[in-house]
């Protein structure tokens, strides 16, 4: 019986593969060339270390690090535009995540949106809230599109599938 060479070659890459990817299983050479490529990573991005050290401080992706001043100030614009921004509720309770919708008349796509977030906070999953596009809050915000999206520490500016909204919702802590 003759073996066929592409089965010796899938079965060779099959098993090369599984080795690469399953690090309990390197040799000390294997892992002490890991460690130095590890090593030279953080050495050339010392910012990849900064959620273990600042672990209280919301983690910002690396590529945003440079952004940090615009991020704060966004931040602090929402805090302080607050009181505007969720003064109009719709429905949902106290203890979740609080979203305002900013709408537009003459917006079918607002009005689709303001009806599915209604829904989600009527099953209990955020405090919802309406401002209109033409609000001072918003304009402050430099929102010029609708629908777009506040959440506490986010600002969504346009439309974006319900999947993109659920996404930012995991990631609101109430």
């Amino acid at each position: 019986m003759r073996i066929k060479p592409f089965l010796v070659v899938l079965l060779t890459a099959t098993t090369a593969q599984a080795a690469e990817t399953d690090f309990r299983s390197l040799t000390p050479t294997e892992r002490a060339l890991m460690g130095r490529e590890i090593r030279q990573v953080l050495l050339a991005d010392p910012a990849l270390t900064l959620p273990a050290f600042q672990p209280d401080r919301p983690a910002v992706p690396t590529a945003a690090l440079g952004y940090r001043d615009e991020i704060d100030a966004d931040r602090a614009l929402l805090v302080e535009l607050a009181p505007q921004l969720f003064a109009q509720p719709v429905a949902g309770p106290e203890n979740v995540p609080r979203l305002t919708i900013i709408t537009a008349p003459d917006c079918p796509d607002c009005v689709a949106k303001l009806d599915m977030l209604t829904d989600w906070a009527t099953a209990g999953r955020i405090h919802l809230y309406q401002l209109p596009l033409n609000a001072p809050a918003a304009q402050k915000l430099g929102l010029d599109t609708a629908p777009s999206y506040v959440f506490e520490t986010m600002i969504v500016r346009g439309d974006v599938p319900a999947v993109v909204l659920e996404k930012y919702l995991a990631k609101q802590v109430r």
